[in-house]
């Protein structure tokens, strides 16, 4: 299913579909299987993980080192007033150094406040090059410890919550279009019970985390993770804010983000009470049904928090000296095609442009984060070896703003970077179906275009100019 269409089910299945919460233990299980199913039906299915004993057994050893020294350390932290629940993914690195972007604003501003503020990140150990590590904890050990035991608990779940996944999932695989028929039913099955497990034993141990650090607010990055949707539940059982800080793509057609018209008037404990939202368009899409729970669910509009720290430190903002030469370079071509990748490979159709296209325009390709290494730029590098008018370490190395800031046009499949390119007033051309769904907002405005065949393309390219974005956002 393309995102829009499968909102559209999930609108007219919650429009249609009778009761479909059960909350167990404060937690509410309708958004955990809302997630995680409309997760397979945007993808290619379930991701299955491996387990830490599958990386050799040096690696498993030094894993248990980090994983009981991080849970000793839990043990021992202090009254906090913001927590935040980041990770290493949502980051940026700049002149060396890993700035966890969003967390790393609001834990500075916490401090700058004279509050106490500590941050979580996910991985094993907190990596050295991130600034503020100081103010970092990695809960990597709750997560390996509910992992384990909802690997077999979900085998043995209590009844009642074992009728209730079953029935609900009876009603969703049966509604489901026929055209569906290739998601695998019992790995979804299998993984929702997991999940629901998972979160009912995290919110356990955020609830027993929470009480130690008494913090007065709760942020998130990225809510609708398993453990997102955890310290969610677990912030409402100690009436404690929570807020879901916007990381990426979200809108009318972002499945976490929109169309929740069964959620009762209390709001869901899966979800945090606030939405800090980039832009209006965003939320819209959350104000639409928050506006059911009478306050139980609000949304703020703050833009983007590192886009703006980052402008208001030179240091951070774009160090045009360092890029001055290349900046130079590339000032003779009249158009600026910025290219952000979703991965390792290369759209066929952004091949196709790059064959074609006049000797006037040079390309900018910035690699995907998690494709990002050097073997992997190198790799890109070679894909365009024939093409002098194409860049790709330069534009991968430079902050975005900046990058974003000398293009004519910024072209992708759906990366979050269409917002990259709004804020500085560049328009986006989105190549795939799920970009159209996703970005349908900003197309509707004009600030952003889909053409998914070569001549749409090449003539948008040419014809597409940069505009002033709303004053709002």
């Amino acid at each position: 299913m393309t995102p829009k269409q499968s909102i559209e089910w999930v609108r007219k299945f919650e429009s249609t579909g009778g009761e479909l919460n059960y909350r167990t233990n404060g937690v509410d299980c309708w958004p955990i299987v809302r997630n995680t199913l409309l997760s397979a039906l945007n993808s290619d299915g379930v991701r299955v993980k491996k387990g830490f004993l599958s990386a050799g057994l040096v690696a498993s050893i030094k894993m248990v080192f980090f994983i009981f020294f991080g849970f000793i350390r839990l043990l021992f932290l202090k009254k906090t007033d913001v927590f935040i629940l980041g990770d290493v993914k949502f980051s940026e690195e700049i002149a060396g150094r890993v700035y966890l972007k969003d967390a790393y604003v609001l834990a500075r501003m916490a401090i700058s406040g004279g509050q106490r503020s500590l941050t979580a990140v996910q991985s094993p150990m907190v990596n050295k090059k991130v600034v503020g590590r100081e103010f970092c904890i990695s809960v990597y050990s709750l997560i390996f410890l509910v992992s384990f035991f909802s690997s077999f608990l979900y085998l043995i779940i209590p009844r009642r919550l074992s009728g209730y996944i079953d029935e609900l999932l009876d009603k969703v695989f049966s509604s489901l279009p026929d055209n569906e028929g290739g998601l695998n039913e019992r790995v979804v099955r299998r993984q929702i019970r997991k999940n629901v497990v998972f979160c009912i034993l995290a919110s356990y141990l955020f609830y027993w985390l929470l009480l130690r650090i008494k913090p007065d607010k709760v942020f998130v990055v990225c809510y609708y993770s398993m453990l997102g949707m955890s310290i969610c539940a677990a912030c409402r059982k100690l009436d404690i804010s929570s807020f879901d800080v916007q990381h990426g793509v979200s809108g009318r057609n972002m499945r976490a983000y929109t169309s929740w018209l069964a959620v009762p008037e209390g709001g869901y404990t899966t979800l945090p009470r606030n939405f800090l939202a980039w832009t209006e368009v965003d939320a819209k899409a959350i104000r639409d049904w928050a506006q059911l729970t009478h306050g139980a669910h609000k949304v703020l509009v703050t833009g983007s928090l590192w886009r703006k720290y980052k402008l208001s430190e030179e240091s951070l903002s774009g160090c045009p000296g360092e890029w001055a030469q290349f900046l130079d370079d590339i000032n003779f071509y009249k158009k600026r095609v910025v290219i952000t990748l979703q991965s390792s490979v290369v759209h066929e159709l952004l091949l196709e442009l790059v064959r074609n296209c006049d000797e006037d325009v040079c390309f900018l390709v910035r690699a995907h984060p998690s494709a990002s290494s050097r073997e992997e730029v190198s790799g890109l590098m070679e894909s365009f070896s024939s093409h002098s008018s194409v860049f790709v370490c330069e534009p991968t190395k430079m902050p975005i703003q900046l990058l974003m800031s000398v293009a004519s046009v910024h072209i992708t499949e759906w990366s979050a970077s269409v917002y990259d390119a709004y804020f500085e007033g560049v328009p986006s051309i989105v190549v795939s179906r799920e970009g159209a769904d996703y970005f349908v907002d900003f197309i509707d405005m004009g600030f952003a275009f889909y053409s998914d065949e070569i001549d749409g393309l090449k003539s948008l390219v040419r014809t597409v100019s940069k505009f002033e974005r709303p004053v709002s956002d």
